[in-house]
């Protein structure tokens, strides 16, 4: 679970944004007018500002044609019923709450309230046998708040759904659902109230018809240039009528063939985006969908069923990270902390990639399935595990400390910027040879080579370059002829790095041997 939240830390970290632009132009036809963005080809961005602003002049007062104009309707099937993830996820996306929260929030109303079914379980299914239960609760939520949200129902119907009633996706526990007893909103806690709403919701939810929604799409040409304009319209809730209403937008009808106006045409700058970090939600989704970290088809297939952790488990899993300073919460995402990344690149250094990767617990649960059919045995499994922990400390044994420390160093390292870039601002980063500006592929030349004159450039005093402009005196240069001199690097105005040799006339200065480096 850690390496997943380190591993992308570090795409954030080693992203460089790209700026693009994008077109738009307003169109009028009649009393009415709609947007559309431009596309070329197979893409609706561009590179280069010129070419955008190109495409603006070009339209802008022109008359257009539409050359097509669709309408169709699609059903959206109603979401499934809770289980544990499911619930944490959107209690953490809608209200901010970790997993233990909910889980803890969620035990609440089962065990003192006794108004929901047990929580803790990985089933998003009913069995059949239950369908007397769910009528009795839906009687119980009519008198509770929610009688606009059962006339009509035909539960009897809702046993032909298999996306509801699945005796075959029932484990030890059904899905959660609310257990008849009468509700006394009153008496609730706020987050218990928040919960046991989502919780019914969405068992009502699952007795409704499909949402339907209206998209219409509309191609207009304008000279050679082409804009597209899409929306979506609930034409029928269906299931969403329990929930708060999407905003819409609004694109009217217009047939094809019809002439419109261009009456505003303008290009917006943006910039590509690093991928976003993990929120609990997100998380507690991938550590479910594990298996899509994992190349090998059959474990892929396994952890598809079971991921890591239990949905039990998942939430102290996060809580403990948190716990040991392995990772922080920040408002709803979870970062992991230098001394979380340090440990998976110490883990990857050894190297004993099976302890950051979830195709070791796949493994394991492949030989626990094959137990449970009498294909495999206790004692080879556990025989197993006893040989891969001593493959690991051999590993570790093995190792030279002082290899360890500075392949951590350097991993750790290359991964914080040492301060901003003089010329452009960008952060300025470690790689094997230098240090350089992160916008080095848009252009930008700012390079502090590590070695310059036979000197090794410690991290420390590129720091300091950064910061004021100079390092300390730093002895261990050569010049061009082998002889031995101390000098101070500083930045020129064009970010370049010259010697600077203050107090001494630089001739002096190029004979001298210093008796000390600050820089190491």
């Amino acid at each position: 679970t850690l390496a997943i939240l380190v591993h992308r830390e570090r795409e954030i970290q080693n992203f460089r944004p790209t700026p693009y632009f994008e077109v738009f132009a307003r169109f009028r036809y009649g009393d009415l007018t709609y947007v559309g963005k431009w596309r070329g080809g197979e893409d609706d961005r561009l590179f280069d500002k010129d070419e955008a602003e190109k495409i603006v002049a070009g339209v802008l007062g022109k008359r257009g044609k539409v050359e097509e104009f669709s309408e169709h309707k699609t059903q959206e099937a109603h979401p499934l019923l809770y289980d544990l993830t499911e619930l944490q996820r959107d209690a953490n996306k809608l209200f901010g709450y970790s997993a233990q929260r909910t889980l803890d929030i969620a035990q609440r109303l089962y065990e003192h309230y006794k108004l929901i079914t047990y929580p803790r379980t990985d089933s998003r299914y009913l069995s059949e046998d239950l369908l007397g239960q769910v009528e009795k609760n839906v009687a119980m939520l009519a008198r509770c708040g929610f009688a606009e949200f059962v006339r009509n129902l035909s539960l009897r119907e809702a046993l032909k759904d298999r996306r509801v009633f699945d005796r075959s996706k029932v484990t030890d526990h059904h899905a959660i659902i609310p257990t008849g007893e009468e509700i006394r909103w009153e008496v609730l806690k706020e987050g218990e109230r928040k919960v046991l709403d989502l919780i019914v919701r969405r068992f009502l939810a699952v007795f409704h018809p499909p949402a339907v929604w209206v998209h219409r799409t509309i191609r207009t040409r304008v000279e050679r240039e082409i804009f597209l304009s899409k929306a979506k319209v609930l034409a029928e809730p269906g299931w969403r009528v329990l929930y708060p209403r999407e905003e819409e937008e609004f694109l009217p009808v217009v047939p094809r063939g019809e002439e419109v106006d261009v009456v505003e045409a303008w290009s917006e700058e943006k910039e590509t985006k690093a991928p976003p970090r993990y929120t609990e939600a997100a998380l507690l989704a991938a550590m479910e969908g594990a298996g899509r970290f994992v190349e090998d088809e059959e474990l892929r297939e396994i952890l598809k069923e079971s991921g890591i952790g239990t949905p039990a488990t998942r939430a102290a899993i996060i809580e403990r990270l948190i716990e040991v300073g392995y990772v922080e919460r920040e408002g709803k995402t979870l970062i992991p902390t230098p001394k979380g990344m340090e440990l998976v690149s110490l883990v990857e250094s050894i190297p004993i990639p099976e302890l950051a990767s979830p195709q070791l617990t796949g493994e394991w649960e492949k030989k626990l399935n094959l137990i449970q059919k009498g294909q495999f045995t206790r004692e080879l499994f556990m025989e197993g595990i006893k040989s891969l922990t001593r493959e690991i400390v051999a590993k570790v044994k093995a190792q030279n400390l002082e290899d360890v420390r500075e392949a951590k160093s350097r991993m750790v390292a290359s991964r914080y910027p040492l301060g901003p870039c003089p010329l452009c601002g960008a952060p300025v980063y470690e790689s094997k040879v230098a240090f350089s500006c992160s916008r080095w592929k848009e252009g930008c030349p700012f390079t502090v080579w590590k070695t310059i004159s036979g000197k090794k450039i410690s991290r420390q005093q590129v720091q300091k370059l950064l910061a004021s402009g100079r390092t300390d005196r730093l002895s261990g240069f050569r010049s061009r002829k082998g002889k031995r001199f101390s000098a101070v690097l500083v930045l020129s105005e064009d970010g370049k790095v010259e010697f600077a040799f203050p107090h001494a006339p630089s001739k002096v200065r190029a004979e001298r041997e210093d008796g000390e480096d600050k820089g190491d």
